[in-house]
């Protein structure tokens, strides 16, 4: 079925997924979150290295999955490109460094 675009609804700039330039800001220790449990179907390149840090080819990236995010050169004000090639989509995700252990002393 065609819809004629009058008739579609505008994209919504403040949706991170209609926007322009897709991006969200992650809150992380990234002195505590290895990159593995970041892993999804997705692959993310460090923007400004073009460093390929999580794959979802095989074995491409795994020496990569027991590394901390801050070994990896991952930290505040980062900016991870990551696409998934299945829904050809891509969105920045842009690091917001925060210290477990000092808000951990902030809440006592």
């Amino acid at each position: 079925m065609l819809i004629p675009h009058q008739f579609l609804t505008a994209p919504n700039p403040n949706c991170y997924v209609c926007a322009a330039e897709p991006a969200i800001h992650l809150r992380i220790d990234t002195k505590c979150m290895r990159t593995k449990e970041f892993r999804e179907e997705v692959d993310v390149i460090i923007d400004i290295k073009g460093v390929v840090v999580i794959s979802p080819e095989d074995g491409e990236t795994e020496c990569n999955e027991e590394r901390f995010m801050n070994e990896m050169d991952i930290g505040d004000g980062i900016i991870l490109k990551c696409h998934n090639f299945f829904q050809n989509y891509e969105l920045n995700i842009i690091i917001v460094h925060t210290d477990a252990e000092v808000q951990a002393r902030e809440k006592l």
